[in-house]
This record gives structure tokens, sequence and C-alpha cells, in this order.
């Protein structure tokens, strides 16, 4: 037994399985009356893991904090243009922490995005606030 581990790039790595479930499978399973906010950080796997849970993304309208990188979504075969078209087309509207319009598709280093159903009662809050290109906890907006 135990884990054995293997190298790759001058890197040692371990190998493990773990019993897996889209978001969709796993609100199936367990009973939820509402589902009001959604933390994305899975190194890449965002428009899946967005993709896999869109019959409860879309009957919760949840806002979602999605931590982003092209660097790691390139791994899974899409960008910040594609997780973008998919919000929007989702009915959501993608912002900066400071609540920013992003305009920026592509984001080299990691950012935060914040997506907003359209009509949420918090964009009351956020206001306007223009637009911008980088987003990073408000720091490079």
């Amino acid at each position: 037994g135990g884990l054995k581990p293997i190298q790759r790039n001058g890197l040692d790595y371990a190998i493990v399985r773990v019993p897996a479930l889209t978001l969709g499978q796993y609100l199936r399973n367990f009973v939820f009356a509402r589902l009001d906010f959604v933390k994305l950080d899975v190194n890449g796997a965002e428009l899946p893991v967005l993709q896999g849970g869109f019959q409860a993304i879309d009957r919760f309208r949840p806002l979602m904090l999605i931590k982003f990188c092209d660097r790691y979504s390139a791994l899974y075969g899409y960008t910040g243009d594609d997780l973008k078209t998919w919000l929007q087309n989702s009915g959501y509207e993608v912002r900066g922490l400071t609540g920013r319009l992003i305009e920026r598709q592509h984001f080299p280093d990691s950012v935060n995005l914040l997506a907003v159903p359209a009509g949420h009662t918090c964009l009351s809050y956020l206001g306007t606030g223009g637009t911008s290109n980088v987003v990073d906890g408000g720091a490079h907006e």
C-alpha cells in the first residue's frame, strides 16, 4: 500500500483516485431549497464544473466567485473568453470584485471574477462602476 510517487518535470507527484460528482449530481443527491453562492477554485476546470452544474445554476441563479487563470484553463481546452461567453449566455454579468464589468477575456494571472445573475438585487449595490480590463481583488482595476 501507500501512495507511489511519480516524477514529471523534476517534481514528485502522487496519483490518488477519489470519487467525484458534478455539481448537478451533488445537488440531485441532497435536498436543497436554495443555493445562494458558489465559490469555484478548481485550477482550470471552472467551465467543466459550471457545465456539469448547469441545471442547478439555472434553477437557483447563485452569485458565483470564480478564481480563473488562462494558463490552467488551457489544460482543459478553453479560454477566459469561452468562460465569459458561457456565463453571459447563461444570464450572468461578469464583474470584478469592485463591481466593475469585465471587458478583458484573457487572464494570464489568477483573477477573481464575480458572476452576477442579471437583475440580481446586489447589482444596485455594485453600481455601474465602469469597466475593467484586469481583476484581482480590485488591486489592478
